[in-house]
């Protein structure tokens, strides 16, 4: 999200030189190349803020670079090269308001949808910042973040009813726990969500079926 619009991401990292425990400044862009994700093109740079006004504590703000001569993405063979001299946390994004406003138009007459997903796990689930939860609209390619966790119980506001899975997963004591689950968005009602241990490679190919 950048200041409360939605993006469309290639792909992001973070980097964090010190010398003698104090913060490095790069005197010139450097890159980092990514492997390849789909539909990246009229990607720019953004610098990613953990202290932008009306943001969360612990959520990263993504604002926009507009120096391009050392900022700027590039695709080629099946990579995205993002050039920058930012640092810390870095991301190749675009806007997702067409895609957006392509939900908004697509859900039925009737607005947003509330509902909550209560979270289990057999092994527990650690700490709420630690969950990351999301809507995948079907068909559609895009996704919304459901960032109000509390307790293990996810309260969303802002999701119309249209066929989406909920993608929900987090990382305690070391091990990944997942759960995705399809639903279309009742209002007032209580779902819920089982995660369980499972691998980074088996949950990144469950999430790209979904696409």
């Amino acid at each position: 999200m950048s200041n409360g619009e939605p993006l469309v991401s290639a792909g992001e990292f973070s980097m964090f030189p010190t010398q003698n425990g104090m913060d490095l400044i790069m005197a010139d862009s450097y890159s980092v190349v990514l492997p390849f994700a789909s539909n990246v093109s009229g990607m720019s740079v953004y610098a990613g803020s953990e202290n932008s006004p009306g943001i969360a504590l612990g959520r990263v703000n993504w604002l926009l670079i507009t120096d391009t001569t050392k900022n700027r993405v590039a695709v080629r063979d099946n990579t995205v090269k993002i050039t920058t001299t930012n640092t810390k946390f870095v991301n190749g994004d675009r806007s997702a308001r067409p895609v957006f406003d392509t939900v908004i138009n697509a859900a039925p007459v009737g607005g947003n949808q509330s509902f909550t997903i209560s979270l289990t796990s057999t092994e527990g689930l650690g700490d709420d910042q630690d969950i990351k939860a999301f809507v995948f609209y079907d068909g559609l390619r895009c996704l919304w973040p459901m960032t109000n966790i509390k307790f293990g119980l996810i309260t969303e506001n802002n999701v119309p009813k249209m066929k989406a899975h909920f993608v929900v997963f987090a990382v305690h004591l070391g091990y990944t726990y997942a759960g995705i689950m399809a639903a279309t968005p009742e209002d007032g009602f209580g779902y819920k969500l089982n995660l369980v241990k499972t691998s980074i490679e088996d949950f990144r190919k469950q999430v790209n079926a979904l696409q």
